[in-house]
């Protein structure tokens, strides 16, 4: 069995929406445009029978990767708004007077662009159990870098 992950409400969500999508829309398609190949002798050839083979390879990986995470996970449903949690998010102020917004989910729920960071990166690691009003230090590549928390929720 593989190892448990750790899912917010929100990204258990996402996972099922994706796998609902993948198994009621996306596989028929594909599955339908094999269908189609082959009964009018395209599939012989290659070419598009083949790409579709590969992306219905695609999405069956994708498929079974979320039903075992989702088998797997672990769901946090509440988070402690006092102290950085997971499932929780905070503002930081850097070093270098910068300020940034973190929500700390699973690793199955990061998107860094979009401030969403792992529970198992340097930075979430640090500040995991801080308060408002503390400082953090962790190394990143190249340097030290310290949050000051301004705000957690």
């Amino acid at each position: 069995m593989p190892p448990s992950v750790i899912l917010t409400p929100t990204g258990k969500r996402s996972l099922e929406a994706e796998l609902e999508e993948l198994v009621t829309v996306r596989r028929p398609l594909i599955s339908k445009r094999i269908e189609e190949h082959q009964q009018s002798g395209e599939h012989e050839g290659g070419g598009e029978h083949d790409i579709a083979k590969d992306e219905l390879a695609s999405c069956e990986g994708r498929i079974e990767e979320i039903r075992e995470i989702l088998n797997s996970a672990t769901i946090i449903d509440s988070h402690d708004a006092t102290q950085v949690s997971i499932g929780g998010s905070v503002q930081v102020r850097d070093d270098r007077g910068r300020e940034r917004t973190f929500t700390i989910v699973g690793s199955a729920e990061i998107d860094p662009t979009n401030g969403r960071i792992s529970n198992d990166s340097p930075a979430a690691r640090a500040l995991l159990g801080a308060k408002a009003g503390e400082s953090v230090s962790f190394k990143a590549p190249g340097r030290k870098v310290e949050y000051e928390v301004i705000r957690v929720w």
